[in-house]
């Protein structure tokens, strides 16, 4: 009976995985759009930072990303480093931190890719 239960359950946790699931990217951030004062992008390979607080560039940036799926990959094992990180923030407070293919501690692929997105703000910004 032990081995039954115990097959059963390894059987659950593979086939149900950790629990991450597909999701867009306007499903990450519950507080919603108009919370978000500012954003802040984190390029990996300077260290150079940047904060967009311009109300229409934010949107823009929202706009064009709430539609970007978010698909866990199968190998969820930890990497480093990232090219793109960026928090959305209401004040000081960080609403959502994310990079171009991990939220959270879970990794994602996009479709489309994010990559060029941020890479578009990242660049069009006064550093």
């Amino acid at each position: 009976m032990k081995k039954v239960l115990l097959f059963l359950v390894s059987l659950m946790m593979l086939l149900g995985g950790c629990g991450t699931e597909a999701k867009t990217f306007s499903e990450f951030y519950e507080s919603g759009a108009e919370r978000v004062t500012a954003i802040r992008i984190l390029d990996g390979s300077t260290g150079e930072s940047l904060m967009i607080s311009d109300r229409d560039t934010i949107q823009q940036f929202l706009s064009e990303t709430k539609e970007t799926k978010f698909i866990p990959l199968k190998d969820q094992s930890e990497r480093d480093g990232f090219r793109y990180w960026v928090d959305l923030l209401e004040g000081e407070e960080v609403l959502l931190s994310f990079g171009d293919s991990q939220v959270g501690d879970d990794y994602y692929k996009t479709e489309p890719d994010i990559y060029p997105i941020l890479e578009k703000y990242a660049e069009q910004q006064d550093h």
